[in-house]
């Protein structure tokens, strides 16, 4: 860039306009690599993003599972104990 600033005055130290041209078609070429450079990484931030989304999302819907699976386990237990503690004549004990 620093090239096509001071290069673009024709005649100073025998520039010409082929050399202001070719710089100026370099800076574009620079230009539009890092547009695709910087639309590259972004592409690649929104896919870690969506997978990290997916992770999170499978990660607490095994918690859900688990928590579901924990409560029901336990109310088969509260369950099988009333039934049991129930069915135990109030005169005799084990």
């Amino acid at each position: 860039m620093r090239d096509l600033d001071r290069d673009t005055k024709v005649g100073t130290l025998g520039v010409t306009q082929q050399v202001i041209d070719t710089q100026k078609a370099l800076v574009a070429q620079q230009t539009a690599q890092l547009q695709a450079d910087q639309a590259a990484i972004d592409s690649a931030q929104a896919a870690a993003d969506a997978q990290l989304a997916a992770d999170r999302s499978s990660i607490f819907g095994n918690i859900w599972l688990y928590v579901v699976v924990l409560a029901l386990l336990l109310a088969g237990i509260a369950y099988g104990l009333y039934t049991t503690l129930r069915a135990t004549p109030k005169g005799r004990q084990h």
